[in-house]
């Protein structure tokens, strides 16, 4: 039974106003498992999100919890949907680039094909989900981007400061001025406001539709709370979904020397999927979520493309989300599956007696320590040999 109108939008407001992270289950929805919650095959909304996160949580309350991480330039909530049973939490997110919501489509309507397939057969495709989901926690912000989406998708006359918006320059190969738009509401590309490798974009230097990496590193609310949250929910493994390309980023980082599982990852994937290796250029790499958080936290992370090129670089066609879906329905298994395996990360990171992070590695360990007052490293692995 789904929920409409402004009961709806009343009931989104009073429920992410709460300071908690994560809030009790609602009561149970009268209609099945076998009725998908998603329909990813239409322009796929911030409020049509919002409603599914919660027929979602009301369906599967054992297994999904819902919550928001921060919010964005205009006051969305950036929605944290938590996934599964286990200890070893792994971080997906979409939508950071606005034109790109399939992203955000694919990463819902994930979740409700693999919470179905788990409260019915206990299998997905061969992946058995009870045993992966009792050791994974699938950590979800599944529209990074919630304004800018809501720009691509309703245009200029839906935001909510149109003078600042009108000053920020737009595609010149756009007719419409907004379909190709990438960016947050003040102009800055969240997927270039990360502080690693921030100082080399020198290119887009003023707001724009694409490719500006802000005034500062972290600089807008949206990369913020992802920030925060990551500092404070250790994370195993890091993924940002995209478009296009149907290929991924990351195979070849040079510290998977810490993380071997890394290759198999990416060999897996690309078996699954059919999807390539792709590389950055020096135009496109500064500043990026996935370099920030590889060389933060030392763990395993790829941004992943989901779609096929087209002719122009706007929103891929909504009705062709199959298109999409059917290469990439395994992704976030196989990726569990090569987290479980991976080593125990022996030094441990407080802030008094707040456990922070854990590492593989003393020197990264004891970097990361810097960062914060009163922090320490303790080591409580197995006893040293020498």
């Amino acid at each position: 039974m789904m929920i409409a109108g402004i009961a709806a939008i009343l009931f989104f407001t009073s429920l992410f106003a709460l300071s908690s992270v994560l809030h009790a289950p609602l009561a149970p929805v009268v209609d099945g498992p076998d009725n998908p919650v998603v329909d990813p095959y239409h322009a796929y909304s911030f409020e049509a999100m919002m409603e599914d996160a919660l027929l979602l949580q009301s369906r599967y309350p054992e297994l999904i919890r819902t919550g928001r991480i921060g919010e964005s330039v205009e006051g969305r909530p950036l929605l944290l949907l938590e996934f599964g049973l286990g200890e070893r939490k792994i971080f997906l997110n979409g939508a950071a680039h606005a034109r790109e919501y399939v992203s955000a489509a694919y990463l819902m309507y994930m979740l409700d094909r693999y919470a179905d397939a788990y409260s019915t057969e206990g299998t997905w495709d061969g992946y058995d989900l009870k045993r992966i989901l009792d050791q994974v926690t699938f950590c979800i912000v599944p529209m990074v981007n919630p304004d800018g989406v809501n720009l691509v998708q309703n245009g200029f006359a839906a935001v909510k400061d149109r003078d600042a918006v009108s000053l920020i320059a737009t595609d010149p190969d756009d007719p419409t001025g907004y379909a190709s738009w990438k960016a947050n509401l003040r102009g800055v590309d969240l997927n270039r406001n990360y502080p690693v490798n921030w100082s080399a974009g020198k290119k887009v230097t003023v707001p724009s539709f694409s490719l500006f990496k802000g005034a500062a590193p972290l600089s807008e609310p949206e990369t913020k709370a992802v920030a925060n949250y990551l500092n404070t929910s250790m994370c195993w493994a890091f993924i940002s979904f995209h478009s296009m390309g149907e290929g991924l980023y990351g195979w070849d980082d040079p510290r998977a020397v810490y993380y071997p599982q890394l290759h198999s990852m990416v060999s897996r994937i690309m078996k699954a999927s059919g999807f390539v290796k792709l590389t950055d250029t020096a135009d496109t790499s500064y500043g990026t979520f996935a370099e920030y958080v590889r060389d933060t936290f030392l763990k395993p992370a790829l941004t992943i493309e989901l779609c096929p090129y087209t002719d122009k670089t706007y929103s891929y066609p909504d009705e062709d989300f199959d298109r999409v879906w059917r290469p990439a329905k395994d992704i976030c298994l196989i990726v569990a599956e090569e987290v479980i395996k991976m080593g125990d990360q022996p030094y441990r990171v407080y802030q008094n007696e707040t456990f922070l992070h854990a590492f593989c590695n003393k020197a990264y360990a004891l970097a990361y320590a810097k960062q914060w007052a009163n922090s320490k490293v303790l080591y409580e692995g197995p006893p040293s040999s020498s």
